[in-house]
């Protein structure tokens, strides 16, 4: 288990704790779009665009750190330093 840990978190190059900030961001977004969605479902004139604007907000940034980590990796197999 702590090597699929360590793995996990070298792989998305984080420390346990920045790892611990960004996930428990990620999900409390989640659950608040999801509360958005339930809210939604009861009474159809509230929360209308609340859990489509937290799934885009939450693949931009994803996409976003993907791209980050990405270029990150294609500079260290270049020898450039970002």
């Amino acid at each position: 288990m702590m090597k699929k840990i360590k793995d996990h978190l070298d792989g998305v190059e984080e420390s346990y704790f920045e790892h611990l900030y960004h996930a428990s961001i990620y999900g409390f977004k989640m659950i608040f779009g999801g509360l958005g969605a339930i809210a939604h479902a009861i009474c159809p004139a509230i929360c209308q665009y609340t859990a489509s604007k937290t799934v885009k907000s939450l693949h931009e940034e994803l996409q976003s750190r993907i791209e980050k980590a990405k270029a990150k990796d294609a500079a260290k197999k270049d020898g450039a330093v970002l």
